[in-house]
């Protein structure tokens, strides 16, 4: 550690000759490589350890964010080759090491079971929530992307209350078999819905231009993120909205059940009391009428049409949480 202190040190000095610089760069490269091995080490060390049992997914995650975050690091305003040729070497290195934890792993699960290891335990239910968001097709780091270049134009609670509900659907697994050519529809579908109508609080009228009024209003709550209160609100209507899912493939639920209640929320959708602003929670009955549209379309898919009506129920209930919450309602009141 003293090396970087002293190389940073060195940094605010005149810079004399090209050795002299040269030898910064190093310095900065050796640093890294090292804090890098040492973390990949400490896997390593915990997947062998047989009270952890195998490397878990939240580790295997990081060690992935590790081989993003230091390249970018190293490479992070010069261009000199030394840091290209020690890229190469961090990534073999990385490969090497995941390549050896794997093996590791094929081998813990062809070893017999003894009384000290105990049984690898079974998915429990018919879904389960994962601590981390699985992101599979990148919908909420584009999202992410999206809502943080508009951080100085627009207020941005409405958009990251969405996101959140975005994330939390990202955190399901399906265990259950499902006669389905496309399973992966019932997370997809639904995440993606939630991006449309974060795209159209941000950038089209009139919504796009009511949030950027309330940036003025209220410029230091611009990026305000969900609190814990909200977040549990939201994670109670998505488990509602997997728990309906399993039903109808259980055959506890049918197309006719959840059909009752979509079309009863077309027809009468909460736009809120006649003191608030509809027009934003009018963005979200805009996405469900798209998806009724969709449900429509999809005809002779039971299942599919079976996702759409439940997610138009799950959009339901998410503007029905906008709408009772009170730091929300008080936007709602100063933009009318």
């Amino acid at each position: 550690m003293s090396k970087f202190v002293d190389e940073q040190n060195s940094r605010n000095q005149p810079e004399n000759t090209t050795g002299d610089r040269n030898i910064i760069i190093e310095n900065k490269v050796d640093f890294l490589i090292n804090l890098n091995l040492i973390l990949l080490n400490l896997v390593i060390s915990l997947s062998k350890d047989e009270s952890k049992g195998i490397i878990s997914e939240n580790i295997m995650k990081e060690l992935e964010s590790i081989h993003q975050t230091i390249p970018k690091i190293l490479t992070a305003g010069e261009s000199k080759s030394v840091f290209i040729d020690q890229i190469g070497n961090i990534n073999a290195k990385l490969a090497e090491i995941t390549k050896v934890t794997a093996s590791e792993e094929g081998q813990k699960r062809d070893e017999p079971l003894t009384p000290s290891q105990p049984f690898p335990k079974e998915p429990e239910g018919d879904y389960s929530r994962k601590e981390y968001t699985i992101d599979k097709w990148g919908i909420v780091e584009s999202l992410e992307t999206l809502i943080a270049s508009y951080k100085d134009l627009s207020h941005l609670s409405f958009p990251n209350f969405y996101l959140m509900a975005c994330k939390e659907i990202q955190h399901y697994e399906i265990h259950k078999e499902i006669d389905y050519s496309n399973p992966h529809e019932i997370i997809q579908i639904p995440a993606l819905k939630l991006k449309d109508l974060i795209l159209k609080l941000l950038r089209e009228a009139p919504s796009a231009r009511l949030l950027q009024n309330l940036r003025k209003l209220f410029p230091l709550q611009g990026s305000r993120e969900p609190p814990e209160s909200e977040k549990k609100a939201i994670q109670e209507i998505v488990e509602k909205y997997f728990s309906n899912i399993i039903e109808y493939i259980k055959g506890n639920r049918s197309l006719q059940d959840t059909i009752r209640i979509s079309s009863s929320i077309l027809q009468q959708f909460n736009l809120g009391s006649g003191d608030l602003e509809s027009r934003i929670p009018n963005v979200s009955f805009i996405i469900v009428k798209e998806i009724h549209d969709e449900f429509q379309k999809a005809r002779g898919n039971e299942f599919k049409q079976y996702i759409y009506s439940e997610t138009i129920v799950l959009i339901h209930r998410l503007n029905g949480a906008v709408l009772h919450n009170e730091y929300y309602k008080t936007l709602l009141r100063r933009l009318k």
